[in-house]
């Protein structure tokens, strides 16, 4: 009773209680499938390019690259693994049919997002914020001369994705033709990057679009891309308010359905499903742009579970979390993107501090390579006591982000001076000396440059010369590398080269005086100015470890030596996996099934690859089976325990290689459909006779249009998530 007078509120005057129909659009209304190869006249699409996975956070807006809070905002998300950012921005006063949220379009702050996220290699995805610009004519050729402006212009940064729309209004039929025009416009201008297509759903004011699988399959617009380079989108939130009022279709109130996480899993499982089917239907990869733990869809708090912590816009109840939480967990299972909302502002205020600071994720993005600064200095130099000694030493670090460097000189010799010198990525200082004639002879300084985690050295070797002496002879000069990194499967090449400042010069010789420890080569050619080639290929002697290479050239009167720091690191090998039969039933033979684990691409690899079968594709808890396998022949093929389930249902396979000092562990994705085991019971019960279920049709008044109930929920939900936006951007 409460649900109808609710309804009558939106100005329905008349209810019908009807059997469920299907309804089936007309042929001219239908839009043509994605990749159909039935369909005539479709020209099949390329191979589509590989998909970039996403992880990352919204409701971020242009402003904040110009108050420097985009900058904060940023390196927080980088920090905490994630490699994306969508920013929003409304049109202003410029695009007449915007929404106007999240600020006006603004290309100099565009300009200096990109400068920022390039810092991080951080994707970015330009969201325009609106909603019903493509309901009318007018403002559709508003919206497409807006873009070409954007795509016309050479932004020299390939992470970037255009989001065209953020929740459109209209049919899919409305969306399809429009999308496509952007599409077509986008790939006229020459423009390259990927575009995010955004479900039906996700506005709310689409009547054939409700909370069940097939329905929310069927509300993708329909595009093709030359290129391939588009995403699907849906912005899946569970609220409590709309929950209440029916709106998540079987997973509304219900003597089986309570406030709680297995309502949760309930809404989670549809927008997966959905998703998964999507995929598969159109071969389009996913990327939702929005979602999240926020437990009401209206402006301010319309309704309040028992389980809400805090009541604004970073708030979040136990349920909703575990909502996000569980579906986090399998859209990374899947290799599916997400940004969910809201970051805040800066390093303040936003879901970041509260659930996002709990949500727990399967990083796609690595980690900041720590690769070791580099240091250029001179190698051999001679000066007269009573003379002053100049030189510069330069240090520069290849990691992104930038690192904060300190460049400083181990042992200085007395009287020198070489102030320690400080700054981010690129720093340069200064070694002066005027020794005297006490300190004639030979001196190796050496300087250290370290970005806190990685350090690397060199050794200037300086010959004084007594002030009551003619000698003016110079010692050769020696050029080294920076340190290197070599994967242990690798070859490491590189040159030494020597040169003799003199005139007349004098024969040199160059050499390594550990390569034969090492294992490696090292050939010369030359002799006043001789070039050295150091050769080092994989062996069983060469652990992943670090060493060192050192090299010294002679002439007749001086020496002067320089060592290179070489880092193996451990290669990265892939292990694919399938359990066969992918199918069992209760009783019957097979009675078991085994999981075959291929490991590929490591070097001489010994271990264990284990084996775990889960009953949640999150592969969470505890496992129901395990076992485990020696590797004992290198790359190849091993095989499982049998594992006998015992009740039917869906198991889910994890394999995973331990690694060992000269390969890094590596693992399946859970949830896989090569990973996936089901199992059926002996008899399955078929029901009989099964009643129709009801739904209730509502006629709205003087339009003749039945809506389901559950669509009426959704247009209620459109309007009470705008005006939430709206508030959150006060």
């Amino acid at each position: 009773m409460f649900l109808l007078c609710s309804l009558a509120l939106l100005g329905i005057v008349t209810t019908q209680i009807l059997y469920n129909q299907s309804i089936h659009r007309g042929e001219g209304s239908a839009p043509t499938r994605l990749l159909d190869s039935e369909t005539p006249g479709i020209r099949l699409a390329t191979t589509p390019a590989l998909a970039p996975m996403i992880q990352g956070w919204g409701g971020v807006s242009l402003y904040e690259a110009g108050n420097g809070e985009l900058q904060a905002t940023l390196q927080r998300l980088n920090q905490s693994g994630y490699n994306a950012v969508r920013i929003g921005f409304g049109g202003g006063t410029s695009i007449g049919c915007s929404s106007g949220e999240l600020g006006a379009w603004d290309p100099a702050l565009f300009t200096q997002a990109i400068q920022m996220a390039r810092q991080y290699s951080m994707w970015v995805i330009l969201d325009y914020h609106s909603y019903n610009d493509l309901t009318d004519s007018s403002c559709q050729m508003e919206w497409l001369a807006f873009w070409s402006g954007v795509l016309s212009t050479n932004w020299n940064y390939d992470k970037i994705i255009w989001e065209p729309i953020n929740e459109p209004a209209g049919s899919v039929a409305l969306l399809s033709t429009e999308y496509q025009a952007w599409i077509t416009q986008a790939r006229s201008l020459g423009d390259t990057h990927w575009i995010v297509i955004e479900n039906s759903w996700s506005n709310g004011s689409n009547p054939s679009c409700t909370f069940d699988v097939s329905s929310l399959v069927a509300c993708y617009p329909f595009v093709t891309d030359p290129l391939n380079e588009t995403f699907l989108s849906i912005h899946p939130y569970f609220f409590y308010d709309i929950w209440e009022q029916g709106g998540y279709g079987s997973c509304s109130p219900s003597a089986t359905n309570t406030w709680g996480n297995g309502t949760a899993e309930c809404v989670a499982n549809i927008y997966y499903s959905a998703m998964l089917q999507s995929t598969a239907k159109y071969h389009v990869p996913i990327l939702d742009t929005e979602g999240g733990a926020v437990y009401y869809s209206c402006n301010n708090v319309c309704a309040r579970p028992p389980d809400a912590v805090g009541t604004d816009d970073a708030s979040y109840s136990v349920t909703t979390f575990h909502f996000i939480q569980y579906l986090t967990s399998l859209m990374d299972s899947r290799g599916m993107g997400w940004l969910w909302w809201e970051a805040g502002e800066g390093s303040c205020c936003g879901a970041l501090d509260t659930w996002g600071s709990l949500l727990s994720f399967q990083q796609t993005k690595p980690s900041p390579q720590e690769n070791p600064p580099s240091l250029e200095a001179p190698t051999g130099q001679s000066v007269t006591a009573g003379s002053t000694l100049a030189f510069q030493v330069n240090a520069t670090d290849p990691d992104l982000p930038l690192q904060n460097l300190t460049l400083s000189c181990n042992n200085c010799p007395y009287g020198a001076s070489f102030p320690t010198v400080t700054g981010m990525g690129n720093v340069s200082g200064v070694f002066a000396w005027t020794p005297n004639d006490a300190q004639a002879g030979p001196h190796n300084v050496t300087f250290t440059v370290t970005d806190g985690a990685e350090n690397s050295n060199a050794t200037v070797s300086i010959t004084v010369h007594a002030s009551n002496t003619s000698s003016t002879h110079k010692p050769p000069i020696l050029t080294i590398p920076t340190n290197q990194t070599v994967i242990v499967s690798d070859v490491l090449l590189f040159n030494v080269t020597a040169t003799d400042p003199n005139n007349p010069t004098s024969q040199l010789i160059l050499a390594c005086l550990n390569c034969n420890v090492l294992g490696a080569t090292f050939v010369t050619t030359g002799t006043s100015q001789s070039t050295g080639t150091f050769r080092w290929g994989p062996s069983s002697g060469r652990l992943a470890q670090t060493y060192t290479a050192r090299f010294t050239v002679t002439d007749e009167t001086n020496s002067t030596s320089g060592t290179v720091l070489i880092k193996v690191a451990r290669t990265s090998p892939e292990i694919d996996a399938g359990v066969n039969p992918s199918n069992l039933t209760l009783g019957s033979s097979p009675v078991s099934a085994s999981d075959t684990a291929t490991l590929s691409h490591g070097f001489n690899p010994t271990g264990i690859v284990s084996f775990s079968v889960f009953e949640k594709p999150t592969c969470a808890g505890t496992a129901v089976f395990t076992g485990s396998t020696p590797v004992q022949n290198g790359n190849g093929v091993y095989l499982s325990p049998p594992f006998h389930p015992q009740t039917n249902g869906t198991y889910y396979w994890f394999v995973h290689y331990d690694g060992d000092p000269n390969n890094n562990p590596s693992s399946t994705p859970c949830g896989a459909p090569s990973q996936t085991l089901t199992v059926y019971s002996a008899n399955p019960q078929q029901p009989s006779n099964p009643s129709p279920p009801f739904s209730i049709v509502l006629l709205m008044a003087g339009t003749g249009v039945a809506l389901s109930a559950s669509a009426v929920l959704a247009l209620e939900f459109h309007k009470r998530k705008q005006s939430l936006k709206r508030h959150s951007t006060v």
